[in-house]
């Protein structure tokens, strides 16, 4: 199944994250793909919800099954850390499709596209551009552990209020 393949990576899921049905790999005029069933997990129940957190994930998961990278034998597991855009055109269901490509890729970085659908192909969110890291699972951890402190400080004075290209004002607010 999808997550025994996962475990083999290193990466275990628990049950409210199990969403992956059944993954294929398939190539058209656009190029690679994986076209994966997605079901919300049991229990998962997101009444209201536009966007279920499970069935987001899965589809997330879905992305680690190679859209692009042919041999599947050679796979790591990645850890997203970016996402250049995300639009939430209709509510999901419980259960539906993703459909993953690879997207350009930036400074040596792989992107990846994921189309979340409906079971009657209607695209639901569209997820554009994003980025994974290596996975490295804790036994592949140096053999050296290293410590890293952050100590607190505080210093009062006034919060700096920083003007946007566009206008708006931000204030960044850090608390230890």
């Amino acid at each position: 199944t999808c997550y025994r393949e996962l475990a083999a990576m290193g990466v275990v899921y628990g049950p409210s994250h199990r969403g992956l049905v059944e993954v294929r790999r398939g190539e058209d005029a656009q190029g690679r793909f994986v076209l994966a069933r997605l079901r919300a997990p049991a229990g998962t129940a997101a009444d209201g919800c536009a966007l279920p957190p499970g069935l987001l994930d899965s589809a997330v998961q879905a992305a680690g099954f190679g859209a692009a990278d042919g041999d599947a034998g050679e796979q790591t597991a990645s850890v997203p850390f970016a996402l250049d855009r995300l639009q939430l055109l209709r509510a999901c269901p419980q259960q539906g499709w993703a459909v993953v490509r690879r997207s350009s890729s930036t400074n040596g970085i792989a992107r990846t596209d994921i189309d979340l659908c409906d079971d009657d192909g209607r695209v639901c969110v569209r997820l554009q551009g994003l980025s994974g890291r290596p996975y490295r699972h804790a036994s592949a951890a140096p053999s050296t552990p290293r410590t890293l402190f952050f100590v607190p400080s505080y210093a009062a004075g006034d919060a700096s209020i920083a003007t946007a290209a566009n206008g708006e004002r931000r204030l960044l607010l850090a608390c230890a």
